[in-house]
């Protein structure tokens, strides 16, 4: 079978693009060409055949929209919210071209980021067909190929085909990092942001010292608290004589004496002569003011939450998780190679272990023929 023309097969697609019949079988058996409906097809898929019947997709459109408005009124008079989610109707090629996806933008109470840019600004001048057009533009807007697939009502392996063609790549490459860009998000600013939380120093806003304990200046021998401490006891007992009269009227437990002494002050010396810590003292944490950290090291700081017991945690940025992204920007980790093991026989041991294999199967099927009766002698004729 000779290999046609470009001239034979672009013949073949203005032919099968203006006529409504689908399938290839029948423009395989009026072409008059050697060619294979199959082969067809294949060409089809990769070269991003399309029908475009303006008329029947705006009737389709029409059809498909009067059908979900029955269907919507019938529920709204039953008094019925249905959990599935409704079709998107069907455009015409020129409305999709014009109109961006849908999103939940109005479901986002925040208003939402402007970006100035718009994909048309990167498209190419020419395309195929027009579903290809359709294609390029969802591509840019959504980001994903399966969805501008879906748009430009293509299977999956022709959108697939069309995003690798160099100027609809080309157009989606340039305009992602142009958004990036714009969002302050661009690939050298990545680097910054990796290599400051790489470098980020976390004794700018938090700080270990060694300050005195609670009996380092106490007169008494006594463990000292501090007057918020003292006022937490307060409740606590209050409340407990509360609960006691509830119960037993005589039951009185009296008024809280309260702390007498010296109230505890970590920022006074470490006493030398403390028989508690032995002048050591004892090691606490203290978080100072993030608001002194610049602008690029209070990125670096994800969150801060206080736990159940009161303390306050302070997440940062993961110092792993940020020289693993630059070791992968700059390549410093490789594929590892596969080894390939070849084992180099010489013809002369092949010949033997040939001639070996080839001896036991005549004994094996000897040895059958006799057990068969077919042959008296072991390996006769």
């Amino acid at each position: 079978m000779a290999r046609l023309t470009e001239g034979q097969w672009a013949s073949l697609r203005a032919t099968w693009e203006r006529d409504p019949r689908k399938g290839f079988t029948w423009l395989a058996e009026e072409c008059g060409l050697q060619v294979s409906a199959p082969a067809i097809r294949k060409a089809c898929l990769r070269d991003g055949w399309a029908k475009v019947p303006e008329e029947l997709m705006v009737k389709h459109a029409e059809k498909k929209s009067t059908k979900v408005s029955r269907k919507l009124a019938e529920k709204v008079s039953r008094k019925k919210v249905s959990r599935k989610k409704a079709k998107p109707e069907k455009l015409s090629p020129e409305t999709l071209m014009t109109q961006k996806p849908a999103t939940n933008a109005n479901e986002i109470t925040a208003e939402p980021l402007k970006i100035s840019i718009t994909p048309a600004d990167f498209l190419p001048a020419n395309f195929a067909n027009a579903k290809q057009a359709i294609f390029a533009r969802a591509l840019l807007e959504t980001g994903s190929i399966k969805s501008a697939s879906t748009m430009a009502e293509v299977p999956y392996t022709t959108g697939h085909y069309w995003s690798t063609l160099p100027a609809i790549a080309t157009a989606w490459r340039e305009y992602s990092f142009a958004v990036a860009r714009t969002l302050d998000f661009a690939p050298e600013n990545v680097i910054v942001q990796a290599v400051a939380a790489l470098r980020f120093d976390h004794s700018k806003y938090l700080r270990a010292e060694r300050v005195c304990c609670r009996f380092c200046h106490s007169t008494d021998g006594k463990r000292q608290i501090t007057q918020a401490e003292d006022e937490m006891k307060r409740e606590k007992w209050e409340q407990r004589r509360n609960e006691l009269l509830a119960a037993d009227p005589d039951r009185d437990i009296g008024e809280y004496e309260g702390y007498a002494g010296e109230w505890y002050d970590p920022r006074k010396d470490i006493n030398p002569d403390c028989p508690n810590c032995h002048g050591e003292g004892i090691l606490r944490t203290f978080y100072d003011d993030l608001r002194k950290l610049t602008p690029l090291e209070r990125a670096a700081i994800q969150g801060i939450e206080e736990t159940e017991s009161g303390a306050i945690r302070v997440n940062t940025m993961s110092k792993d998780k940020a020289l693993d992204v630059l070791a992968k920007i700059f390549g410093f980790y490789k594929d590892k190679e596969e080894k390939t093991v070849i084992n180099n026989i010489a013809i002369n041991e092949l010949n033997l272990l040939h001639q070996k294999l080839e001896s036991e199967a005549d004994e094996l099927q000897a040895r059958i023929l006799k057990e068969r009766g077919i042959v008296d002698v072991v390996g006769g004729e």
